[in-house]
């Protein structure tokens, strides 16, 4: 199976159809056997690996990172469209990548509380450790 190239949101892919289709059914997520399958050889999954084009979740289990390769151009402007009409009616979007949420969860879940309680949230989130960006107010 060779792999065509393509361009989704504006990025160029060189996935196979195969992969691109797991990819967009799997939220972004493959499998290393899923991977070779469609024709990729191991030289080529390091490359996105090394390059941040793809992120290891586990051994074997890869993020195509940041989701646009799992979504089709037609649901990039449902995201806006939606989003739109929520700041249209006073409401706020917020938007988070794998990196926010993997690697930086705390100071993610920090600035969630803040929007939170912009609109009424009495809520306080839990610090995972001490210096935690999540801290707790003393006057709760």
């Amino acid at each position: 199976m060779s792999a065509e190239a393509v361009t989704l949101c504006g990025m160029e892919s060189e996935l196979p159809p195969t992969l691109r289709y797991l990819a967009q059914r799997q939220s972004g997520v493959i499998s290393r056997a899923q991977a070779l399958r469609a024709g990729l050889s191991s030289d080529m999954i390091k490359f996105r690996l090394r390059s941040g084009r793809w992120r290891l979740m586990h051994r074997g289990t890869y993020a195509t990172l940041d989701g646009r390769l799992a979504h089709r151009a037609e649901d990039t402007w449902k995201d806006k469209t939606r989003d739109n009409a929520a700041a249209a009616a006073g409401r706020q979007s917020l938007r988070y990548g794998w990196t926010q949420v993997k690697w930086e969860a705390c100071a993610t879940a920090a600035e969630v509380a803040g929007v939170l309680r912009l609109h009424g949230w009495d809520g306080q989130p839990r610090p995972c450790s001490p210096g935690c960006p999540v801290q707790r107010d003393p006057a709760r």
